[in-house]
């Protein structure tokens, strides 16, 4: 019932334990009762059959499928108009089907524990090659306040805070900050997403990000354009942006 999911998050956001005694775990997608777990994000038997599956042969560099015969040491065909900001980018699948209608939901304040279990996906795809990057602050792609005011949520966020604590470093919440709003990415042709971000974001001071690898964090990527304009709004700082963590790579348009 919505008044028990609400009461549940209410009182899940106060830290209580009370939460998991007097409300079951409920299915991240269909909002169903599962049995008690130390996991709470989790999925039910009948979601799992249609949970968007991962990305099997990325490319090394922008991490979009690729196929198993396909060397992409120097990077593939959805490569080669990525900002080089994007020397590296992780992604868990494609934007396309059950992933794209998850990315959607996850912008909304109660599928926030979606945007968690598909950052623990994220996480258990590829943690070696996250560790690998040897990032020392995860940093996510900030949306402007009226937005955030508006949604009450940012996925991105959500994402961030979870792989900055498995990688046991800071995650700088208010390093990087929309200083004017944007039109919707997604309905801008690749050019025109460039001149839309451009000069869109600014760094604050900040000692914890002076001269460190960056791990950047966002929910879908496609041209790279948002990414890199973060990675420009940084170079004051003189950061190095070692990796830009996505839930969903797209390509095309």
């Amino acid at each position: 019932m919505l008044v028990s999911s609400n009461l549940r998050r209410f009182v899940e956001r106060a830290g209580s334990r009370v939460a998991d005694f007097a409300f079951p775990p409920e299915c991240v997608l269909c909002r169903c009762d599962l049995p008690p777990s130390p996991i709470a994000e989790r999925v039910c038997g009948s979601c799992q059959e249609e949970w968007p599956a991962a990305i099997e042969y990325p490319c090394q560099r922008c991490g979009a499928e690729s196929g198993p015969y396909a060397s992409t040491a120097d990077g593939c065909p959805h490569c080669q108009n990525l900002p080089a900001s994007c020397k590296k980018i992780i992604a868990y699948g494609m934007y396309e089907n059950k992933l794209r209608e998850l990315c959607t939901q996850c912008k909304l304040p109660h599928f926030q524990p979606t945007a968690q279990f598909l950052a623990r996906c994220l996480w258990n795809q590829h943690e070696s090659v996250l560790r690998t990057l040897g990032c020392e602050v995860v940093v996510p792609v900030p949306m402007h306040w009226s937005s955030r005011f508006r949604r009450k949520t940012h996925p991105n966020e959500t994402v961030a805070r979870f792989l900055a604590a498995r990688l046991q470093i800071p995650c700088s919440t208010t390093a990087v900050r929309q200083i004017r709003r944007i039109e919707r990415q997604h309905l801008l042709s690749p050019s025109r997403r460039r001149k839309n971000v451009q000069g869109a974001f600014a760094c604050r001071t900040s000692r914890t990000l002076q001269g460190r690898k960056v791990l950047l964090v966002d929910d879908i990527l496609t041209t790279g354009a948002t990414a890199h304009a973060c990675a420009q709004a940084l170079k004051p700082l003189q950061c190095e942006i070692a990796g830009v963590a996505v839930l969903a790579r797209a390509v095309g348009r």
